[in-house]
């Protein structure tokens, strides 16, 4: 599957359902559902907003619950996103020392499935 989007295009293979990069990081895709607002924030996260996301098998079916991303891309409603967790969220950002679970890395533009054929 080849996601093209804002950046260079990123390869992906399918394992579990989800769209996981072929190197070690993993990054998931997801729908943008809604937006967050939060009253107080730690003062490394000013100036970005929080979007929920909906979590995407790689067939574009709901995959678990929604949650909140840190976006640092201006992504818009019902926008299709890629976005990484953990750690990686965390890294992602200016300041790498955040409270934060998810960050979106890109804005999916265009999805083209073409199924891996391997060596014989």
């Amino acid at each position: 599957m080849l996601i093209s989007g804002i950046g260079s295009p990123v390869s992906f293979a399918t394992t579990s359902r989800r769209l996981i990069l072929c190197r070690e990081n993993k990054v998931y895709m997801a729908r943008v559902i809604g937006s967050c607002t939060a009253t107080i924030k730690t003062p490394n996260l000013h100036g970005n907003r929080l979007l929920v996301l909906q979590p995407l098998t790689f067939d574009f079916q709901r995959d678990g619950e929604p949650f909140i991303a840190v976006d640092t891309l201006r992504a818009g409603p019902d926008d299709l996103v890629f976005y990484v967790s953990a750690r990686e969220a965390a890294k992602a950002l200016p300041e790498p020392f955040n409270p934060v679970d998810a960050t979106i890395m890109g804005i999916v533009d265009e999805v083209r499935y073409q199924p891996w054929v391997g060596s014989s």
